[in-house]
């Protein structure tokens, strides 16, 4: 099993535990073009959004405090094949990091469900600076099936 991120050491004269926010953009590439998948991608993601601290790990004692999400569902323009951006902002004590490893095996399992299904691509990227996030958001809404609402519960 691969190994995780290891968490950075805490500044000495800062309190490890004090609320931190945790963002991550996050794409979920399905490498099929059938539009059989989107229903299960939304579904993943709701469930990883609801689920995060399953998916998370950070220092002994830290805790969730919120967390909020955006995605959508698409169709690459290119090669046609239906795919999730989003971003995850999990408001936590301390830092906290998502799993890798684990998040990509769940998506795998739930779709391999799915007839056709192979394996997806899954990525997942740190966003160190919160200045990016509308450029972000930009990014996932720029080919967003129009009958999809990004911001799902």
């Amino acid at each position: 099993m691969p190994t995780r991120e290891p968490l950075p050491k805490p500044h000495p004269k800062k309190d490890p535990l004090a609320p931190w926010s945790n963002a991550f953009f996050i794409t979920i590439n399905t490498n099929n073009t059938s539009p059989r998948f989107k229903a299960p991608l939304y579904a993943i993601w709701k469930y990883i959004v609801s689920h995060i601290v399953e998916f998370m790990y950070g220092r002994p004692g830290s805790r969730l405090i919120n967390v909020k999400q955006y995605a959508a569902v698409e169709t690459g323009k290119k090669t046609h094949r239906v795919h999730l951006h989003g971003t995850l902002v999990a408001r936590t004590t301390g830092i906290a990091f998502l799993d890798y490893y684990k998040l990509n095996k769940y998506i795998n399992e739930v779709l391999k469900q799915v007839e056709g299904f192979k394996r997806c691509n899954f990525n997942a990227r740190l966003i160190k600076n919160y200045n990016q996030n509308e450029i972000i958001r930009a990014y996932i809404d720029k080919n967003q099936d129009e009958e999809q609402d990004s911001d799902f519960d």
